[in-house]
């Protein structure tokens, strides 16, 4: 009997294998690991390229950019993944897309424009205020292709996401990284923005006949109060989760410090691209269960034990190879990066197991949790930060990070509880 199930597996693992493949699981992976590793590209290439004291401010710009792109889109990336999957016929799914590119398009604007005023006239680092200004203009372009593009994932059109996708990598990192090339850090300004800007041109000129459709006002307000707290949950969740970078410039008011700590920082996010990549594809399955329970509970409980343990062989590889890479990959300038890396890893699985409730949660639709979760995140952070930094400098912020990591995992597991527990009482 052992032989035989020996002599079967193969079979098994091609059948899974096909199965994966006709369920696009492949095509859709590859698509965020190009997606997701763009930003990681683009970012290791203008490390070297800058050196730590410029790359330490592109950070800074990276980190205001990435906070403020989430209030600008009022949460409508996240929320028609949510209701594009449970939308009834093409009709109403169309009227969502087209209300919500409307809607975050012109209160992006809007957003851009004050916050354009406020950089002028705000205490900011001569370095660091032109680049904002010209990038700040970029964010509702952003959020119009994240809307886009998350419609079509909803709509299950796996092959197109899988090319705009690879083509927008391709775009970022020929633009940004070409940019500072040329002309340091300016230069990767521009090249982000127009970078940002030829993918939405595309995603526009593919959906043309299919954002003209508007949803109803009373329609789209379910989904426009789910955006926004999602926005408030996810903002709150970025600025615990990278707003150490800001600590780090106010605490040490050095570049160059900003600059080691974001080189690793770097290698987390490319260990980080396979579970993002996972959880990409379990987000869309995970809304589409929402009604029934019981399977969306054994779809958790069949795919967990992979995950975990992905999870944990790629936090022990990236503690064990991650500073040689850095110091391969960025120069011998970033010694005190690949220091650090170590005592950063851990939070990879901490982050991986957060992203995996958080999905829960928004298959609950429990967005009120996720915002409890990320405020206190968010609170102990700015605690622990202004505790260690003045004193330990960037060992500081990474235990800090850390420590906030594991807190806010405790908590997560408990509101993913009670989260299923509830959903169990009401389908019962």
């Amino acid at each position: 009997m052992a032989d035989e199930g020996w002599t079967a597996a193969p079979a098994r693992l091609g059948q899974a294998l096909e199965h994966a493949w006709r369920a696009n699981v492949f095509h859709y992976a590859a698509s965020l690991a190009f997606l997701q590793g763009a930003p990681f590209l683009v970012q290791a290439a203008c490390a070297r390229l800058l050196g730590p004291d410029d790359f330490g401010r592109l950070r800074v710009l990276e980190t205001i950019l990435g906070i403020l792109l989430i209030p600008a889109g009022l949460g409508l990336s996240s929320a028609i993944v949510r209701y594009g999957s449970l939308a009834v016929g093409r009709e109403q799914i169309e009227g969502y897309l087209g209300r919500a590119l409307a809607v975050s398009t012109g209160f992006g604007v809007l957003f851009a424009g004050v916050a354009a005023a406020l950089l002028l006239i705000l205490p900011i680092e001569s370095g660091l205020r032109f680049p904002l200004l010209v990038l700040v203009w970029s964010l509702p372009v952003t959020n119009a292709t994240r809307i886009a593009l998350n419609y079509l994932q909803a709509r299950q059109r796996v092959r197109e996401v899988v090319g705009l996708n690879v083509l927008s990598a391709i775009v970022a990192f020929a633009f940004a990284v070409g940019g500072a090339w040329f002309a340091q850090l300016n230069g990767w300004t521009w090249g982000r923005v127009a970078g940002a800007i030829l993918p939405a041109v595309l995603l526009a000129v593919l959906l043309r006949s299919e954002i003209g459709r508007l949803a109803p006002k009373d329609a789209f307000r379910p989904m426009l109060r789910f955006g926004l707290l999602m926005a408030f949950s996810l903002g709150v969740d970025k600025l615990a989760g990278t707003a150490d970078t800001l600590y780090i410039q106010a605490f040490l008011g050095q570049s160059g410090q900003v600059g080691q700590y974001g080189a690793a920082s770097l290698a987390l996010q490319a260990a980080s691209l396979l579970p993002v990549a996972a959880i990409g594809l379990a987000v869309p399955r995970l809304a589409g269960m929402a009604g029934d329970v019981v399977e969306l509970v054994g779809f958790i409980r069949r795919h967990v034990g992979v995950y975990l343990v992905a999870l944990v062989g790629l936090t022990l590889g990236l503690a064990v190879f991650g500073p040689p890479a850095v110091l391969a990959g960025l120069g011998p300038s970033y010694g005190p990066a690949a220091q650090l890396i170590p005592v950063l890893a851990p939070s990879l699985l901490l982050i991986g197991l957060l992203q995996a409730g958080g999905a829960m949660l928004i298959a609950f639709d429990r967005g009120d949790l996720a915002v409890l979760q990320s405020l206190t995140g968010l609170g102990l952070n700015v605690a622990l930060n202004a505790f260690l930094l003045p004193s330990y400098g960037l060992w500081g912020a990474a235990v800090a990070a850390v420590l906030t990591q594991a807190a806010r995992l405790v908590l997560m597991w408990f509101l993913v509880r009670s989260a299923m527990g509830r959903a169990r009482g009401v389908a019962g």
